[in-house]
């Protein structure tokens, strides 16, 4: 726009000076007064041309700062969007480092976890296998005590309670006849 209102000023200057003068006559009263109003109405055209180039660069400068301070403004966003950018991007950066080490400890956490399972499991199948050997060994002492007292478990329980039920009631006849 400032481009257009320069070459319409420059337009206007090569017309007013290309313009052609009057023929120099030697001035007569007829022609000094036609000359006078000639010499006025270029003065007033010349006149109303400064005016209208002084009006055409008063704009043009106008426009030339309005578009300066359009471009700081678009520079300053600019600007302002960088700095968002790049405030964004360091907390992207600092929170995929926090989710990198959050899923690292999770993983470790997570072997830990396996090898202690794996660890119970094994303990576990130790502990049955005991248990199995406990019973195994547990019935065999059975029946050598069976063997041994001639008795099964069922009979020696009963000889056992029948000799408690006796000295039940030995003990409760003593404790009778003091009365």
């Amino acid at each position: 726009m400032v481009i257009v209102l320069l070459a319409v000023v420059f337009a206007l200057v090569v017309v007013w000076r290309r313009t052609p003068s009057a023929p120099k006559v030697q001035p007569g009263n007829a022609d000094r007064s036609q000359l006078d109003s000639v010499a006025a109405e270029a003065g007033n055209i010349r006149a109303r041309a400064e005016t209208e180039a002084t009006g055409i660069l008063e704009r043009a400068r106008q426009e030339a700062e309005q578009a300066a301070q359009g471009r700081r403004e678009v520079e300053e966003e600019i600007r302002a969007v960088k700095d968002e950018v790049r405030e964004l991007r360091g907390d992207l950066e600092r929170r995929e480092t926090r989710l990198a080490d959050r899923e690292q400890r999770l993983d470790e956490e997570l072997k830990r976890i396996e090898d202690r399972a794996q660890a119970l499991s094994a303990r576990k199948h130790d502990l049955e296998h005991r248990a199995a050997e406990l019973d195994r060994q547990d019935a065999d002492r059975a029946k050598e005590l069976e063997r041994v007292a001639g008795l099964t478990a069922e009979a020696a329980r009963a000889e056992l309670v029948a000799t408690i039920e006796n000295q039940a009631k030995r003990e409760t006849a003593l404790k009778v006849r003091d009365i």
